[in-house]
């Protein structure tokens, strides 16, 4: 059996083969060490492959006289980029790929489907074949842009943004109209800000309600810094359920806002207008008529002791917004994703 390189010899090893009298069995192994196993064995040539999941490597490769050993190569995903530029680093969308079957030239494969069982196996290309995935091979569902950028950096204090999402999705076709894609894009980077600025505050709450510490400069400053986060994150919440629900008005399919928005979106604009205007309520605004009860959004101690913000007869939990959050980013979601498919009766 012959598998060494020639003295000098810069080019790929020689092919195994085996040059014996007899019948041999043969542990390969391929890059990085690891242990190969049988793919197939047409005429002479004996495929090998790397393992997936589940296969046995415990066995050695029988190689008869003159048969020769051909290693494929796996592929378990393939990228989708922002260009044609080859090697440029403008991946947006990595897809795990799934073999359908081979044929003379070509190995078929298609796309894994979102909720569909994952048993690790890749598609295994042998030299002279050429991956191919037909029309209709490739889906992408915008659930599936969304777990992925949710993977891409899980240590992130923003969570899980939205946007970047969206803007993969709207650059695929066939795309839906110019309104929709505005209207949800402008929601979604609201939704992630909200989302950003509401997870600090309530980091920070978290942090006044057990460290004990905490006290002089340091009390003050953490407690300013809270403020500061739960208003910038209301405005933008409140900002994010009006361009929703003008989203939902321009739709041409039905979508119905879910019960945490509707039971929320009122409190969540009075108290969004009352950090936005507060100069005009304080100072009676156009009508000159000055209320004292809107100088309640000064008063922080709910938010400081209970999570609270009051204002009026307004009152909105700090623990009850992250619901709020998920129910707007399904919305934008549905939104954006376009009609539900619809199957076609049987005839």
């Amino acid at each position: 059996m012959t598998s060494e390189r020639t003295p000098g010899e810069t080019k790929s090893p020689r092919p195994i083969r085996n040059d014996t009298d007899g019948t041999i069995w043969a542990e390969l192994r391929g890059a990085d060490d690891i242990i190969l196993v049988l793919d197939e064995v047409v005429g002479d040539i004996v495929y090998v492959r790397q393992p997936d999941p589940g296969d046995d490597t415990s066995t050695r490769i029988r190689l008869e006289l003159g048969q020769e050993v051909v290693i494929a190569s796996p592929i378990g995903a393939i990228g989708l980029h922002a260009s044609d530029q080859v090697g440029a680093n403008d991946m947006v969308l990595s897809l795990r790929v799934v073999p359908q079957r081979r044929e003379p030239g070509v190995v078929l494969a298609r796309t894994l489907l979102r909720d569909e069982a994952d048993d690790g196996r890749r598609v295994h290309v042998r030299p002279g074949e050429q991956l191919t995935l037909a029309a209709g091979s490739i889906i992408v569902a915008l659930d599936a842009i969304d777990d992925y950028y949710r993977s891409v950096d899980p240590r992130t204090t923003r969570g899980q943004p939205r946007c970047c999402a969206q803007g993969v999705w709207f650059g695929m076709p066939p795309g839906v109209p110019a309104e929709t894609e505005m209207l949800t894009s402008a929601a979604a980077y609201r939704l992630d800000a909200a989302e950003h600025l509401l997870r600090r505050a309530g980091a920070i709450r978290s942090l006044l309600s057990t460290e004990d510490s905490l006290g002089g400069p340091q009390l003050v400053a953490k407690v300013d810094e809270l403020i500061h986060l739960v208003q910038e994150g209301v405005v933008a919440l409140a900002r994010c359920i009006a361009l929703v629900k003008e989203g939902v008005k321009l739709s041409t399919f039905p979508v119905t806002l879910q019960s945490a928005i509707t039971a929320h979106e009122m409190a969540i604009k009075a108290i969004r207008d009352a950090y936005e205007h507060i100069d005009e309520r304080a100072l009676g605004g156009v009508a000159n008529v000055v209320d004292d009860r809107a100088y309640m959004i000064f008063d922080h101690r709910p938010l400081i002791t209970n999570g609270v913000v009051e204002y009026l007869d307004h009152q909105l939990d700090l623990a009850e917004v992250p619901e709020v959050l998920g129910q707007c980013r399904a919305a934008i979601k549905m939104l954006a994703g376009g009609p539900p498919a619809t199957t076609a009766p049987d005839p």
